[in-house]
């Protein structure tokens, strides 16, 4: 896991490995919305040169992420 700032933007990167079991993942949106009203997550999951991005906001909690097609 790694982390680093840009002006107001704070990059937390982590690399996990993902064993599926019904081609599904979905992701919880909990990392600082305690703290900021206006945050704003972006979770991108990338597999070979696949990628799958979701935008979480406000309210949001969980979203699936498509397949990045490895």
């Amino acid at each position: 896991m790694s982390q680093r700032a840009q002006g107001p933007v704070q990059w937390i990167v982590a690399t996990t490995r993902v064993v599926r079991s019904g081609g599904r993942l979905v992701m919880r949106n909990t990392l600082l919305v305690d703290r900021f009203r206006d945050q704003v997550n972006v979770v991108q999951a990338r597999c070979g040169e696949g990628t799958s991005t979701v935008l979480f906001v406000g309210g949001t909690e969980t979203k699936e992420l498509t397949d990045p097609a490895c």
